[in-house]
């Protein structure tokens, strides 16, 4: 699979694109002589000749809607997951003059869905089981490549993680990655080497990751990426410097017999029948978002299992926090407030969806939303 990162208009560097879920680059001749068009993309602006120094991506202000305009350090470019690069370089006067610069050839049978991060003119891209690429967007040279030697076996949900990776994280020189068997993984941004890895979940009971960590407040954030088949869901929190876990917050009440929950368990222990989800369920396998103005972490679950609500809750309950948007305090995990999109879901209807920050305005008033 060609992978082409780096474009030019003219002989002048213009820009970056990005992958995006589900898609890939692919050169088409265009209609006029000598220049090819990219088909199948979500394009984004990225890296540029004139980017800031690397120290100031390094700080925090960078992965703010006001921050560093050539760097992409998170899957959505910063907090607000807005998708959106402010340089206007390439704009649409010229975007049909957009040629190939290089290519790169990273080497997967099942495609590629992740969204490169652009950190000091270098591209890091996650890929199936797991592996990361670190490749420069000037040459499209591979600078290293780290592969966390996936094991597989533990359960069919680590077997089918494995075969996508929806993206790494970036912050303060190290890439962050979850592997399809429950770890979660620190690699040293310009050695390749690795610096720490913690065991996020257990692959033997049918949990495995697929989905990009959100790194934030000092913390990597990162939930499991496959409940249909039992496992129960959850959003934990690690240390960005050593990977020690600071919080772990369920998704979905666990078995009273077992001893006391949180007061939101407790609450959600109603929406159960028999008081608990013997099936699990409830996984954070998609959107992850940091609020910094509300030191919140926003993210959506998918559906309860099974996914028959007829077997799973005769009795129509809500089934709380499946198919849901939850906030928790970033700092403790703390719940703070949820929305259920589908309450007794009967339909595998996940709010795994990417969630997006902004402002409307609502009757006459901007309301953050």
């Amino acid at each position: 699979m060609s992978f082409d990162l780096h474009l030019k208009i003219g002989e002048k560097v213009a820009g970056l694109g990005f992958l995006s879920e589900g898609a890939r680059f692919l050169c088409r001749p265009a209609a006029f002589s000598g220049l090819c068009v990219l088909a199948s993309v979500l394009f984004s602006a990225g890296y540029s000749a004139d980017s800031k120094a690397a120290a100031d991506a390094y700080k925090q202000k960078t992965l703010l809607a006001d921050g560093n305009d050539a760097e992409w350090l998170l899957r959505g470019r910063n907090y607000a997951e807005q998708n959106y690069s402010p340089l206007s370089q390439i704009n649409d006067k010229n975007v049909s003059k957009l040629g190939l610069l290089w290519s790169l050839d990273i080497p997967s049978k099942d495609g590629l869905s992740a969204t490169p991060i652009v950190a000091d003119g270098i591209a890091y891209l996650s890929a199936p089981f797991s592996k990361v690429y670190a490749i420069d967007v000037r040459s499209g040279k591979l600078v290293w490549s780290y592969d966390p030697k996936v094991k597989l076996g533990g359960s069919f949900s680590s077997t089918w993680s494995a075969l996508r990776n929806r993206g790494a994280a970036f912050w303060d020189g190290k890439v962050f990655v979850g592997t399809a068997d429950c770890r979660l993984v620190a690699i040293d941004a310009k050695s390749g080497a690795l610096k720490w890895e913690a065991q996020a979940c257990d692959p033997s009971k049918e949990n495995g990751i697929a989905g990009a960590p959100m790194v934030a407040n000092g913390k990597v954030y990162i939930g499991n990426g496959v409940s249909d088949f039992g496992a129960r869901g959850y959003l934990a929190s690690f240390d960005v410097n050593t990977g020690k876990e600071v919080w772990r917050f369920y998704t979905v009440p666990d078995d009273p017999a077992k001893g006391p929950q949180s007061k939101a368990l407790e609450f959600a222990s109603k929406t159960w029948k028999d008081g608990w989800a013997k099936n699990g369920g409830a996984a954070p396998w998609g959107a992850i978002v940091y609020d910094p103005e509300m030191n919140s972490v926003y993210f959506g679950t998918n559906a309860a299992t099974p996914i028959h609500a007829g077997v799973r809750n005769p009795s129509g309950l809500e089934n709380l926090f499946a198919n849901s948007i939850v906030a928790v305090d970033a700092d403790t995990g703390e719940y703070k407030w949820h929305y259920q999109v589908v309450p007794n879901d009967a339909w595998d209807f996940d709010a795994t969806m990417h969630i997006m920050l902004g402002e409307l305005e609502v009757g006459g008033k901007k309301e953050r939303c």
